[in-house]
């Protein structure tokens, strides 16, 4: 409880937390209570506490608790659940740092993370890094917004995945935007599998977002290297059916629609075809590697 609690007094600008069901401090309602842009507030209080969160509320009236709040709920512990943070920024600066969700690597039992900012947030291979050794047990992370306007150099690149596959065996679902150009990957972990022994088992599902895709075929590879049972990809693509299905005002939104059914038509490929393809490939070296005791490069 205390982890969770210190870490969301060490935040300013919220606009909305989510801490469902692991109980909080009265000392961080109360500096939750104060922030100035927190609209929608959602925890739950242990019920030992009760009575003190009780007292420090008496004659709250005139404190300005809650300036701008919309929406609040309030229950009662009962067990470890997801901490959500969405992060406000201010609008002279719609980019956001790594360093402004430096708090949140702190608690190392984390099993869910999902990160949804005001502001443009891509991570690049370093922050990733960061993330998975931060946390270990992580189960799900879902880092966004992803817009049209990102550009693809501000995305992290395929070998930003490597450390989860390395340091969170329990990571299920992942939804990151990715600059999935192969040539930007170190030439190391293109000679030799980019897994390096180090395949995780537990991800199936995987959300990439408005992730542009050249290379179909080579970045399957990689990826059912490093997540060999991945099975589903999300993407975040219109659809060419949309020109006859919709209204389409301007050529420039009639170009938009075209380009990214290529890249929605090169992903469902990589889902469709090439992810079970190499399923087999990997089921194959596997089985070689159990029979021959090495591992094959």
């Amino acid at each position: 409880m205390s982890a969770v609690s210190d870490v969301l007094c060490t935040f300013r600008r919220l606009s909305t937390v989510q801490v469902n069901p692991r109980p909080i401090t009265v000392s961080a309602f109360l500096h939750l209570a104060q922030l100035p842009k927190l609209q929608r507030f959602e925890a739950t209080i242990d019920a030992c506490t009760e009575q003190k969160f009780l007292a420090a509320f008496d004659n709250a009236r005139d404190k300005g608790y809650f300036p701008r709040l919309r929406s609040l709920g309030l229950g009662v512990w009962r067990h470890l659940g997801i901490v959500k943070v969405t992060a406000y920024v201010p609008e002279e600066d719609d980019a956001v740092p790594l360093d402004t969700l430096a708090p949140l690597l702190s608690p190392k039992e984390l099993t869910h993370a999902l990160v949804n900012t005001a502001g443009r947030f891509s991570p690049d291979n370093d922050a990733l890094f960061t993330m998975a050794t931060s946390w270990p047990l992580l189960r799900r992370l879902e880092l966004g917004p992803d817009k049209a306007d990102h550009p693809p150099e501000s995305r992290p690149s395929l070998a930003g995945l490597v450390p989860f596959a390395q340091t969170c065996p329990n990571l299920s679902a992942l939804a990151v935007a990715l600059n999935t150009n192969i040539e930007r990957v170190p030439f190391v972990l293109r000679l030799c599998p980019p897994s390096l022994g180090f395949s995780q088992r537990r991800l199936t599902a995987l959300s990439v977002g408005r992730s542009p895709i050249e290379d179909a075929y080579g970045v399957a590879a990689f990826l059912s290297d490093i997540f060999p049972v991945l099975c589903d990809i999300e993407r975040n693509f219109r659809h060419e059916e949309e020109l006859f299905e919709n209204e389409v005002e301007t050529e420039e939104e009639r170009t938009q629609i075209l380009a990214d059914a290529v890249h929605s038509g090169r992903w469902g490929k990589l889902k469709r075809d090439y992810i079970p393809l190499f399923a087999k490939i990997r089921q194959q070296e596997r089985s070689w590697v159990e029979k021959n005791g090495k591992i094959a490069f």
